[in-house]
């Protein structure tokens, strides 16, 4: 067998060349055919969201210790507000980072993360409703005006059409199954996201190009 010494490769001794660089190939050696051996690359990404992992349960555990033995004096549990606010910039991060994700389904997880945290902010102060019956309903419409911006953005097919409405429907629903449960002190304000969600979906269909009518007219037999 040949060596190649540019591309470090072993080559049959009927080739005078080496096939990958083209380089006079040097002496013969008595070996089976190989290549060379590449060192695997880490990710960076993996291990900074490692260190992001540790920094934030470190932080977590250390801000209750402190809090567990100062309470007596301060009569104050803040570690709850801190635990809160580095849990949701690490479920951000984390669903963010993911590459398994759509968009649809990042921006979707991102308003439960923010609703769940309004809500447990609510609850630690006695619960007043203000997330269940602005904040919540709030986060909703954006999120349904930010779903219809991206299919107004470029040509979508009924796939992708159908499952923005899906998730626009899932997330006008949740405020309006808060103000049917009596959590929502302005009932209007939490059914608008579910008018809002009905009209967005109205006003694409109607004004979505002939293709996609066309595509919904032969799938659905409309």
């Amino acid at each position: 067998m040949h060596r190649c010494r540019n591309c470090n490769v072993e080559v049959d001794e009927s080739q005078s060349r080496c096939p990958l660089c083209g380089s006079m190939l040097g002496p013969a050696i008595d070996s089976p055919l190989s290549y060379p051996k590449y060192k695997e690359k880490k990710s960076i990404w993996r291990f900074m969201l490692k260190t992001a992992t540790f920094v934030t349960f470190a932080a977590i555990a250390i801000c209750i210790f402190i809090n567990t033995f100062t309470y007596r004096r301060i009569g104050m549990l803040w570690s709850i507000y801190v635990v809160l606010a580095l849990a949701l910039s690490w479920g951000l991060s984390l669903n963010w980072s993911s590459r398994r994700r759509y968009l649809p389904q990042k921006l979707f997880s991102s308003y439960l993360q923010l609703s769940v945290f309004s809500v447990l902010l609510d609850l630690s102060i006695g619960f007043t409703s203000f997330s269940t019956s602005f904040v919540v309903p709030s986060l909703s419409i954006a999120l349904v005006l930010t779903y219809m911006g991206i299919m107004m953005g470029g040509k979508r097919l009924y796939k992708k059409f159908f499952g923005y409405m899906i998730f626009s429907f899932f997330t006008s629903a949740i405020p309006a199954l808060c103000t049917l449960a009596g959590l929502c002190e302005v009932g209007w304000f939490g059914m608008l996201p579910l008018l809002v969600s009905i009209l967005v979906a109205a006003g694409l269909f109607i004004f979505s190009g002939k293709t996609m009518k066309r595509e919904m007219k032969k799938r659905f037999k409309l």
